[in-house]
């Protein structure tokens, strides 16, 4: 498959601990949800806070993009539908669907799965069935930045 160049990337502790959070760690972002739907992720390395100055402890990774990618939606509403859903991460998913757009409401009887689950604990699959109906949806906000 042309165009799957593997990255290695260092990362201080605190974003590694931030972009790999788990299913139901309220640290769980969006650009760790974007990672986990795009590439496989793989430590290299935990480099010990001896060997930088400022002392801080950082970990190679290596990002390999995935063959067949999770994503089958745009990556700008990918992310959109995610920074509006990930704000509130305590919350019910049917609860932050409204920041989404006026009338955003409307697409909670087009899931196929339970609307009442935290954002946290929402899984990559459904935030990807999400974002599909949201870029289908004709009253979405036309500028998504």
């Amino acid at each position: 498959a042309y165009g799957r160049v593997r990255t290695n990337v260092f990362l201080p502790a605190y974003l590694y601990e931030k972009n790999m959070a788990m299913l139901g760690d309220i640290k769980r972002c969006k650009q760790g949800v974007i990672i986990e739907s795009l590439a496989n992720i793989d430590i290299l390395r935990v480099i010990p806070e001896r060997a930088y100055t400022p002392k801080s402890i950082n970990v190679l990774l290596s990002l390999t993009p995935q063959a067949q990618p999770k994503l089958t939606a745009q990556l700008d509403v990918f992310e959109y539908v995610l920074r509006h859903v990930l704000s509130k991460k305590t919350v019910p998913l049917c609860d932050t669907i409204s920041t989404l757009g006026a009338g955003a409401e409307s697409l909670i009887k087009n899931l196929s799965f339970d609307s009442q689950v935290l954002v946290k604990d929402t899984t990559v699959e459904q935030f990807i069935e999400l974002a599909q109906i949201f870029e289908q949806w004709p009253f979405r906000p036309v500028n998504l930045h």
